[in-house]
């Protein structure tokens, strides 16, 4: 059973970094020192985008619900993290951005959405 367990699990992990590198390079169209808002960085595929994107030269943004989901983002390379725990999301990243907004992936939408081959692609800005 161990051997079955390992196959599936080197299946997913190509999955995961192959969602993020088209996520980054053909959605996002992550530039070197581009600002990257990541939800659900402490995910499987938001891992693997913070990974990829860190490759990049992307500055990392991770969003996440816990201080402790805050610092295994900051160990994987986070630049910046925002805790919805007690930060709010929108001010957080204005500021961090001196209110120029940020390209946003989610690494749990795109997650469902590997299957279909499609991602989502969203910004914060000021309006």
């Amino acid at each position: 059973m161990k051997l079955l367990d390992r196959r599936w699990s080197g299946a997913a992990l190509t999955v995961n970094y192959l969602t993020a590198w088209r996520a980054l390079t053909r959605m996002a169209k992550l530039q070197k020192g581009q600002k990257l808002l990541i939800s659900g960085a402490t995910g499987s595929v938001g891992h693997a985008l913070m990974q990829v994107a860190k490759a990049l030269g992307g500055h990392l943004i991770a969003w996440v619900s816990s201080s402790e989901k805050a610092h295994r983002a900051r160990a994987d390379g986070a630049a910046s993290v925002i805790d919805l725990s007690s930060q709010n999301l929108a001010d957080t990243v204005l500021d961090i951005t001196d209110g120029k907004g940020a390209r946003t992936l989610s690494g749990r939408i795109l997650a469902s959405r590997s299957s279909e081959r499609r991602g989502t692609d969203e910004s914060v800005q000021r309006n």
